[in-house]
C-alpha cells in the first residue's frame, strides 16, 4: 500500500471535522458557553428586567396565569394599576414563567443562564439553516461562529428581556427551515410545523409577521412549483394565527398612552428610516457600539465603509447566486423595518439579532466564504482575523452588562443626547445617597432633553416634567424647599397628579397647610386608589380634626380603610 504524503495526512483529519456536523455544534455550543458563562453572576440593569420578573414575580411563578399572558400587555402583573402597556408579548411572558418555575425565585442567576441557552438555539438553528441552503461547509461553522459572539447580538444575550429577539430568532430559523424541509419532502407535517413556528414568532414580537412575507416571497421567485401548490394552504394557515392574534394585541394594549394608529406608525416609519444606516454600519463594522444610541450619533465615514464593503463583497464574487444575495438583503430589510414604525427613540441594537442573519445569508454567497479552503490557508486570513475582533470586542463589551452603573454610564457616555441613562443613572445614585451626583445626572439630562426637542420637535417623548419632578423630589429630601417648590411648578405645568402631589407636601412642609389642602382633594379626586397618595387621606383627616371637623375626619379615615391601606 503507497504511504500517504504529511500533508494528506494532516489535511484529512481537518477536512473530516468540517463534515462532522456532531463535533462542529459541541464546538460551538463550548464557545458560545465560553464567551458568556460570566453573564450568570450579573445583576438586574433595572431596564424593563427588574419590572418583568421582580415586581411582576407573583404573576410568572403562577402556571394558571398561561392564558392570561395572551390577554394582557408584556408589563402587566395582576393589578389594575399597570400603566405602560405599548407591548404584546405572550411568549416572552411564558419564557419568564418557565425560568420562575425551575428557579422558584426572582434572582436574575437563572434568567441569565436560559438567555445563554435560547442564544445557543439560535445558534445551531442558524447552523442548520445554512446546511439546508448547501453553504461551503467551512463557511457554515465561521458564520455560525461569527454570528454567536458578533458585539450587536451580545445585549440580547447579556440583558434578560433581549431575549424577545433571541425569541423571535428561534421562532423564525425554526419555520423557514420547515418551509425549506417541506419545500424537499412535499409532506404536509413539514408546512404544519412551518406555520405553527410561524405562529410563535407573530406571538413573540410584531416582527414575527414579515416571515410570512419573506416566505411567500422565497416560494414565489425561487421555488415557484410549490408556490403554486401551496401558496393559499400557507395564507389559510397565517391568517389562522394572525387574525386572532390582532384581536388579541389590540385588547392587550388598548389605553396605552402611545398612539398606535396606523397614521401614527406610517409617521414614525418614515422619521426613523435614517436608523437604518447605524443599523447597517454596525452589523458589518461594529466599531461604533452604544447600548441607546440616537440617530444623530450615526458615524457616517462607518456606514459608507460598510456600504462599500458589501457592494465589493458582491460585486467581485464571481461564483454568486443573486437570488439568495437578494434574498439575504430582503432578510435584513424586512425584519429591521417593523421597529421603526414605533416611536423608535433610541436605537437599541438587540433589534439586529433577527436582521442580522440576512447579512449572514449575504456573506455566504460571496467568493470570500465560497472559496475557503483546507489547502489554501490565505482564504482564511480575512475571516480569521474578522472573527478574532469580533471575540475581542465583545469578550470587552460584556462588562457593560454587569451592574445598573456600569450600564447606564456607558450608555450615557457613547450617546451624546440619549437621555435615559442619564435620567437611569440619576435614579441609580439616589437610590445609594449620592444624591449630589443624581441632580448633576438630571441636569444632564434636562439639557439633553432640550437639545432633542430642538433637533426632532416633531418626533420626540420628552422628559421635561417628569425630570423637573425627579428633580424636585431629590430637593425636597433634602430640605431644599424653595429649589423644590421651583422645580415641582414646572413639573406640574401638564397636570401632572404627582407634581401637584408633591407641590402640595412642599406647601405641608413650609406651613401652608390651606393651600396644600385644595391640591390633596384634587389628587385622590382624581387618582382615588392610587396606593402613593394613600397618605393623603391620614393628611386631610388630620387637617379635618384639627380644624374639628368630624364629618370629614371620619370620611377621610373610611377611605383610607375602605382602600385596605
Amino acid at each position: 500500500m503507497k504511504k500517504q504524503s504529511k500533508s494528506t495526512q494532516s489535511a484529512q483529519p481537518q477536512q473530516g471535522f468540517f463534515q462532522n456536523k456532531r463535533l462542529q455544534l459541541i464546538l460551538i455550543s463550548v464557545f458560545v458557553f465560553f464567551m458568556y458563562a460570566r453573564i450568570v453572576s450579573y445583576e438586574y440593569i433595572g431596564l424593563d428586567d427588574t419590572t418583568l420578573i421582580e415586581t411582576n414575580y407573583k404573576f410568572i411563578k403562577n402556571f394558571n396565569n398561561v392564558p392570561t399572558a395572551f390577554t394582557k400587555h408584556v408589563m402587566y402583573s395582576g393589578t389594575a394599576l399597570d400603566s405602560e402597556k405599548d407591548y404584546y408579548r405572550p411568549m416572552l411572558t411564558l419564557s419568564f414563567m418557565i425560568d420562575a418555575h425551575i428557579a422558584g425565585n426572582a434572582k436574575p442567576r437563572w434568567y441569565h443562564f436560559s438567555n445563554i441557552l435560547y442564544h445557543l438555539t439560535a445558534c445551531l438553528l442558524l447552523f442548520a439553516l445554512l446546511y439546508r441552503l448547501k453553504v461551503n461547509s467551512i463557511a457554515i461553522f465561521l458564520l455560525t461562529l461569527l454570528f454567536s459572539i458578533h458585539p450587536v447580538v451580545d445585549q440580547a444575550v447579556a440583558w434578560i428581556p433581549g431575549r424577545n429577539d433571541t425569541l423571535l430568532a428561534i421562532f423564525v430559523l425554526s419555520s423557514f427551515i420547515f418551509l425549506l424541509k417541506y419545500i424537499e419532502t412535499k409532506e404536509n407535517k413539514d408546512l404544519v410545523w412551518h406555520i405553527v413556528f410561524f405562529g410563535c414568532a407573530l406571538f413573540t414580537k410584531e416582527n414575527g409577521i414579515m416571515l410570512s412575507v419573506l416566505c411567500l416571497g422565497y416560494l414565489g421567485f425561487y421555488a415557484r412549483d410549490s408556490f403554486k401548490s401551496t401558496w393559499s394552504k400557507l395564507v389559510l394557515g397565517y391568517l389562522l394565527f394572525i387574525i386572532p392574534w390582532f384581536f388579541l394585541r389590540k385588547a392587550a394594549i388598548e389605553g396605552s398612552t402611545t398612539d398606535n394608529s396606523l397614521h401614527a406608525a406610517l409617521s414614525n416609519f418614515l422619521n426613523n428610516v435614517p436608523f437604518i444606516l447605524q443599523y447597517i454600519g454596525k452589523a458589518i463594522l461594529p466599531f461604533n457600539l452604544s447600548v441607546m444610541c440616537m440617530m444623530e450619533d450615526v458615524n457616517y465615514i462607518q456606514v459608507i465603509i460598510a456600504l462599500l464593503i458589501i457592494a465589493a463583497a458582491i460585486f467581485l464574487s464571481k461564483n454568486k447566486r443573486w437570488f439568495f444575495i437578494l434574498f439575504g438583503i430582503a432578510w435584513f430589510l424586512i425584519f429591521l423595518a417593523p421597529s421603526f414604525s414605533a416611536r423608535l427613540v433610541e436605537g437599541l441594537e438587540h433589534r439586529l439579532y433577527v436582521p442580522i442573519i440576512g447579512f449572514i445569508i449575504l456573506t455566504a454567497e460571496t467568493d470570500w466564504m465560497k472559496n475557503l479552503s483546507i489547502s489554501d490557508k490565505k482564504t482564511w486570513i480575512v475571516p480569521a482575523i474578522y472573527i478574532a475582533a469580533l471575540v475581542w470586542i465583545t469578550n470587552s463589551r460584556l462588562e457593560i452588562f454587569k451592574t445598573r452603573f456600569n450600564f447606564n454610564t456607558s450608555a450615557m457616555q457613547t450617546s451624546a443626547y440619549s437621555v435615559v441613562p442619564c435620567v437611569n443613572l440619576a435614579g441609580d445614585y439616589d437610590i445609594v445617597g449620592k444624591q449630589n451626583q443624581a441632580i448633576e445626572m438630571y441636569k444632564i439630562a434636562l439639557k439633553r432633553d432640550s437639545v432633542y426637542g430642538i433637533i426632532h420637535p416633531n418626533n420626540r417623548v420628552s422628559y421635561y416634567y417628569i425630570l423637573h419632578d425627579n428633580l424636585g423630589v431629590i430637593y425636597l429630601s433634602k430640605q431644599m424647599y424653595k429649589e423644590a417648590e421651583q422645580e415641582f411648578v414646572l413639573a406640574s405645568k401638564q397636570g401632572d397628579l404627582y407634581a401637584i402631589y408633591h407641590i402640595a407636601n412642599v406647601y405641608s412642609k413650609t406651613g401652608r397647610v390651606e393651600q396644600a389642602v385644595p391640591l390633596w382633594k384634587k389628587v385622590i379626586t382624581q387618582q382615588p386608589n392610587q396606593p402613593d397618595f394613600k397618605d393623603v387621606y391620614l393628611r386631610l383627616a388630620q387637617y379635618a380634626k384639627d380644624k374639628k371637623d368630624t364629618t370629614s375626619f371620619n370620611y377621610y379615615i373610611s377611605e383610607f380603610k375602605k382602600h385596605d391601606y
